[in-house]
C-alpha cells in the first residue's frame, strides 16, 4: 500500500505483487475546513520579518538535511535572492544555528522559525512555497500550500509532480535549477491574472484530498 500514483509506479517496478493506493497522504487527507486564522499570529510574524506590502515572501518547510533540499534552498537563495531587497525567506523546521553552520553567516533576509506548532499563518502570508526536496511520497506540504493559496515552485520529483502540473497550477524545476526558481517567481509577480488562475486550479486539487471524504469512504 502506498500514497500516490508516482510511488505506485516505482514500487511496481520492484515487486510483482499488486500495489494499492490510499490516495490521501500520510495524514489521512487534508482538513479543508475554512479556518478562522489567528490574526494576532499573522501580525506577530509580519513584525518579526519587518513585512512591507512590496515584499515577496517565500516559504521553505523541511528539515536541515540533504533529502529535504535544505542545502539546495540555501544555495539558491545565496546565488539568486540574497541581494533582492524585497525578497524574504521564511524557513519552518530550521534554526539560526542550522543556517550559520552551513553559510557561516546569517543573511538578513532569511528568517528561520525552528519547529512551529501552527503553520497556517506562515502559509497565509507567503507568496510562494519553494519545494527543493529530493524525495516525497505525496507531499502534504504542497497540499497545505494549495489550501492557503500559496503558489508552489518545486523540484521535479515523484510525489510532487502528481500534484503540481507545470505551467498549469505551478512550476516544476529540473534538478533544482536556481535560475528557474528566480525567473518563475518573478514571472508570476508580473502576471497577476495567471497567478490567480494557478491558485484557483490548485485549490480544486486540494479539495480532492479532503479528509472528510476520506473518512466517509
Amino acid at each position: 500500500i502506498t500514497v500516490s500514483d508516482d510511488m505506485k509506479k516505482n514500487i511496481s517496478n520492484l515487486i510483482k505483487k499488486k500495489v494499492f493506493i490510499i490516495h490521501n497522504g500520510s495524514a489521512c487527507g487534508l482538513n479543508i475546513e475554512i479556518k478562522t486564522l489567528n490574526q494576532k499570529s499573522i501580525n506577530k510574524i509580519k513584525k518579526k520579518i519587518k513585512f512591507s506590502a512590496d515584499d515577496k515572501i517565500i516559504l521553505f518547510v523541511g528539515r536541515p538535511n540533504k533529502r529535504k533540499g535544505f542545502f539546495d534552498i540555501l544555495e539558491i537563495w545565496n546565488s539568486m535572492f540574497k541581494k533582492e531587497k524585497h525578497c524574504k525567506l521564511i524557513m519552518l523546521g530550521i534554526t539560526k544555528k542550522d543556517i550559520i553552520q552551513k553559510m557561516k553567516i546569517m543573511p538578513k533576509n532569511i528568517f528561520p522559525m525552528g519547529l512551529v506548532s501552527e503553520t497556517d499563518p506562515f502559509y497565509e502570508i507567503s507568496d510562494y512555497l519553494f519545494m527543493t526536496s529530493h524525495h516525497e511520497g505525496l507531499s502534504y506540504t504542497v497540499l497545505e500550500a494549495f489550501q492557503h493559496r500559496t503558489i508552489v515552485i518545486s523540484n521535479k520529483i515523484d510525489g510532487v509532480s502528481e500534484l503540481v502540473k507545470h505551467n498549469f497550477n505551478g512550476f516544476l524545476v529540473n534538478k533544482n535549477n536556481k535560475y528557474d526558481y528566480f525567473n518563475y517567481s518573478n514571472y508570476l509577480q508580473k502576471d497577476k491574472k495567471l497567478k490567480e488562475n494557478f491558485l484557483d486550479r490548485s485549490i480544486k486539487i486540494a479539495h480532492k484530498f479532503d479528509r472528510e471524504k476520506f473518512l466517509q469512504s
